[in-house]
């Protein structure tokens, strides 16, 4: 029995795909989850990216998605997950960095 890791493979969206098209209820939505206001794809893009950007001292890292989705799987207090993963953050870097 063979045993593969299971990758995710990038692939090119068909741009003539109607899934693709977002309605003014998916943009309503997605501000909503957001909380930002998405009125086209710039604005779409930046929250997301904003969504997944951790920024220390100036210093913008961005996380996967996955990461993101395992961190938010070990908060146990979900509505504050930012407080959460500041926490975690600074413990770690004191770890790495000595107390």
């Amino acid at each position: 029995m063979e045993i593969t890791k299971n990758k995710t493979k990038h692939v090119e969206p068909d741009l003539l795909d109607p899934a693709l098209v977002l309605t003014i209820q998916d943009l309503t939505e997605l501000s909503s989850l957001t909380g930002k206001l998405i009125t086209d794809r710039e604005t779409l893009v930046h929250a997301m990216k904003d969504l997944s950007t951790v920024s220390v001292e100036g210093v913008e890292i961005n996380l996967e998605y996955r990461l993101l989705t395992r961190l938010k799987s070990r908060c146990l207090d979900k509505d504050n997950f930012p407080r959460w993963l500041r926490e975690v953050v600074i413990r770690q870097l004191h770890d790495y960095a000595g107390w």
